[in-house]
């Protein structure tokens, strides 16, 4: 009777413990499944949109400038109408043709500079066959920031359209991954004059 009742209570408390460590372990990996297949679904969004913002969310929030809008076109007109005035007017009459559209350099990868390139050269200014943006220090003597010149940082540069309290107006390639224009940060940018 003895080794009845010690074999029934130590049977019936082991497979009591036995049950509840199999439902945990069964509830931790159901869970762990679970948050796999999140992250995996969500690592797969970001990878596949990370192309997509990955340099307009740089520029935006490190360098606070705006995306283009075909509705700023009003804003920035009285702008627009006094490049005919400026000292190189036809570098941002012939740049400004290709606002709004996406890469039209023919160049992979990161494109400012290659846009940059081109209205140099459809305009019969001096150019170099570089896709560096920091190259661009290389275009013409320094200067300040004014319509026509060339503005550039270590990862982007583009054409100084107009300049006002430490904010200068730019009209560039690979804005949000088209050409576009505006507003950077004065602070940490370089100026040439296009020869």
């Amino acid at each position: 009777m003895r080794a009845f009742r010690l074999y029934s209570g130590e049977f019936w408390r082991g497979l009591l413990w036995a049950a509840l460590l199999l439902l945990v372990a069964c509830f931790v990996l159901s869970n762990a499944k679970a948050a796999e297949a999140h992250e995996v679904s969500h690592g797969w969004r970001q990878h596949r949109h990370y192309h997509h913002v990955h340099h307009a969310r740089h520029h935006h929030r490190a360098h606070g400038h705006r995306r283009w809008r075909v509705k700023d076109a009003r804003k920035y007109r009285a702008i627009f109408e006094e490049w005919d005035n400026a000292p190189r007017s036809n570098i941002l009459a012939d740049a400004r043709r290709y606002l709004g559209m996406g890469n039209v350099t023919g160049h992979a990868g990161p494109w400012c500079k290659w846009f940059l390139n081109k209205i140099l050269r459809e305009t019969g200014h001096y150019w170099q066959p570089s896709g560096r943006a920091i190259d661009a220090r290389l275009l013409g003597p320094r200067t300040y920031p004014h319509p026509g010149a060339i503005a550039y940082t270590s990862h982007h540069t583009g054409f100084v359209v107009a300049a006002e309290r430490g904010r200068v107006l730019l009209l560039s390639g690979n804005h949000s991954h088209r050409v576009g224009i505006g507003w950077y940060r004065e602070a940490g940018m370089h100026f040439v004059e296009p020869r």
